[in-house]
C-alpha cells in the first residue's frame, strides 16, 4: 500500500468548539453532573463521520470504546490492577484524540467539514439536552462541551432518575436523523455535590472555566465523603505547602461545614501570620521546577544566590524553593534539608511579599466570589453590603 503523502499546506479556517455555558461565581448546592459518555467519538460512530473512503475511523473507535468499556467495568467492580486502570485510561484519551487529529490541518486525513460537523452535532446535543432538564423544572449551572451541571437536584434516586430521562430524550433525538438506538448518544450521572463553589477569574468578574471545588458525596455508583478540586491550585505541585494548608482548611470550613465566616476567618489569620513573621521558611517556600536557564527567572536568580550564599549544591530535580527577601538579595532558594536556624541566620525574609504571593494572590479570588471585598477581610470588616463591587 502507497502511503499517504504529507500534508504541506493548509488552509483552516478555524472550528467552532463544544457549547460552554458559564457558571456564576459561588456557592451552588445539590448539584448532579451528567457526562456525555465519549461525546466526539459517540458522535462519530453515531453518523459514521470519517474522511476516508473505507470510513476506517468509526470502525476503529467502536473497538477502542469496547475495550475500553471492560476495564472500566473492572475498576468500578474494584478487581482493576494498576496496569488496567492505567489501560483504561490510555483508551480513553486514544478514543477522544481521533477528533483531534481530524481536525488538525497537519494530520494526513485532516477534513475541515467532518470536524465542524463534529462540533456543531455536540452543541446541538448539549444544548437540546439543557433544554429538556430546564422544561422539567432544574436548572443547568454549568455547561461545559460534555458535562452538565444541574443543581437543587434533591437525591441521588431523583439525579439517576434525571439520568434515565435525558437518555430518554437523546434516543428520540437520535431518531430524528435515523440513528440507531445502540448507537444514540449516552449520558452518565457521575458525581453529586452536596455543595459545589465556582471560582471567580483572577482578573474579571466572571467565574473561570474549569476551576471548581466541591463537597462530593456519591461517585460512580458509590457513597463517598470527599472534597473534590479542579483546576484549584491546591493540587499543583509548584505551590507552597503553607499556600496549601490554608486551600484546605478554607474549603473545609466552606464546603463540608457550610460555615462562610469561619472560612474568610482562616484567610485573615493565615495572613495575619504570615505577613508578622510567624510561620517557617519551608512552610513558604515556593518549590518550582527549572527546566531552562535561558530565562532570568525568579527561581534562577533564587538558586545561585543560595549557591553563593549558603553553599547549596542544587538538584534540580527536587524543584528549588523560592523565598522573597529584604536581604542580602531579592531572591534565595532553600532545599528541604536547609536548616531553618541558617536561614534565620543569613536572611531577612520579605514576609509582607511572601504574604502577598501566597495568600493573596491565591486566596483573593476565591474569598470575592463569596461576595466579599478582600480589602475589607484583610483589614478587619467580614460583613459587606453590595455597595462594594461598585
Amino acid at each position: 500500500i502507497k502511503p499517504m503523502p504529507h500534508r504541506k499546506k493548509h488552509n483552516a479556517k478555524g472550528i467552532e468548539g463544544g457549547y460552554v455555558k458559564q457558571p456564576t461565581m459561588g456557592i451552588k448546592n445539590n448539584v448532579a453532573t451528567l457526562d456525555a459518555k465519549s461525546l466526539y467519538p459517540s458522535i462519530i460512530i453515531a453518523k459514521n463521520i470519517s474522511p476516508d473512503v473505507d470510513f476506517m475511523i468509526p470502525k476503529v473507535i467502536t473497538f477502542i470504546l469496547n475495550e475500553r468499556e471492560k476495564y472500566r467495568k473492572l475498576k468500578l467492580e474494584g478487581k482493576a490492577t494498576e496496569i488496567d486502570k492505567i489501560t483504561e485510561q490510555s483508551l480513553k484519551f486514544i478514543a477522544n484524540a481521533h477528533y483531534g487529529v481530524i481536525a488538525s490541518p497537519y494530520f494526513k486525513l485532516f477534513d475541515e467539514n467532518c470536524a465542524a460537523e463534529i462540533t456543531q452535532t455536540g452543541r446541538e446535543i448539549v444544548k437540546g439536552m439543557s433544554k429538556f432538564i430546564e422544561e422539567k423544572g432544574y436548572k443547568v449551572c454549568y455547561n461545559d462541551t460534555d458535562s452538565t451541571f444541574i443543581e437543587n437536584i434533591n437525591s441521588v434516586e431523583e439525579a439517576k432518575q434525571l439520568e434515565s430521562d435525558v437518555n430518554n430524550y437523546l434516543k428520540q433525538w437520535a431518531k430524528g436523523y435515523n440513528i440507531k438506538d445502540e448507537f444514540a448518544p449516552i449520558v452518565k450521572f457521575e458525581k453529586y455535590y452536596k455543595r459545589l463553589f465556582f471560582k471567580k477569574r483572577t482578573s474579571g468578574e466572571e467565574a473561570a472555566r474549569k476551576k471548581y471545588a466541591g463537597r462530593l458525596i456519591w461517585k460512580d455508583g458509590k457513597d463517598v465523603e470527599d472534597i473534590d478540586y479542579t483546576g484549584i491550585e491546591i493540587k499543583r505541585s509548584d505551590t507552597a505547602p503553607y499556600t496549601k494548608e490554608i486551600m484546605e482548611d478554607f474549603f473545609k470550613e466552606l464546603l463540608i461545614n457550610g460555615d462562610e465566616q469561619k472560612a474568610i476567618n482562616v484567610v485573615k489569620k493565615a495572613y495575619k501570620d504570615l505577613s508578622s513573621g510567624n510561620i517557617k521558611a519551608h512552610q513558604i517556600a515556593i518549590p518550582k521546577a527549572i527546566h531552562s536557564f535561558g530565562v532570568e527567572s525568579a527561581h534562577i536568580k533564587g538558586t545561585r544566590n543560595g549557591a553563593e550564599l549558603l553553599g547549596i549544591r542544587f538538584d534540580l530535580s527536587k524543584k528549588p524553593k523560592l523565598l522573597y527577601c529584604v536581604s542580602p538579595y531579592k531572591e534565595i532558594c532553600i532545599e528541604d534539608d536547609t536548616p531553618e536556624e541558617l536561614i534565620k541566620e543569613k536572611i531577612t525574609i520579605d514576609y509582607f511579599k511572601m504574604a502577598d504571593r501566597l495568600i493573596t494572590q491565591k486566596m483573593k479570588s476565591l474569598i470575592e466570589s463569596l461576595g466579599y471585598s478582600w480589602d475589607c477581610v484583610i483589614c478587619g470588616q467580614t460583613t459587606f453590603g453590595d455597595d462594594l463591587w461598585n
